[in-house]
């Protein structure tokens, strides 16, 4: 599978690195893994340099109704998105619209789709360095 898992040194949050050609069963797959990381208060989709996605809209449905049951007791708050590929970005986006407007989210969090890995660490860095549960 050309997704790879892993927390950070932080242990705040949670990477999977993305290379090759990923297909919508294996972005199910890897969400359900990480998805019960109670701890977790963000997570990193970081897709490689030629990294691309072919899911079509079941799978990215399935995807948005994972998330949309995160546990309660999950401290999951942002998840940042990292890729170049036209398709990662249309990956997002639709991610975004099942999620907010079909699933309808139990948890509130936040997704957002950048270019470079830079500007996803800076906008997660708000994340590490406040206490959980405190308002963004």
């Amino acid at each position: 599978m050309p997704i790879n898992t892993h927390l950070t040194s932080d242990r705040f949050g949670i990477v999977l690195e993305c290379t090759g050609m990923v297909d919508g069963d294996e972005l199910v797959e890897a969400n359900a893994t990480v998805s019960a990381c109670a701890s977790c208060r963000y997570q990193l989709w970081l897709f490689a340099e030629g990294a691309h996605v072919v899911a079509d809209a079941e799978a990215v449905h399935r995807l948005a109704i994972q998330d949309s049951n995160i546990p309660s007791w999950s401290s999951l708050e942002k998840i940042a998105v990292v890729g170049q590929h036209r398709s990662v970005l249309d990956l997002t986006r639709i991610y975004e619209l099942y999620s907010k407007a079909w699933v309808g989210r139990h948890r509130d969090f936040e997704v957002r789709h950048f270019m470079e890995l830079a500007s996803a660490r800076d906008w997660l860095a708000v994340e590490i360095d406040r206490p959980p549960g405190q308002s963004r």
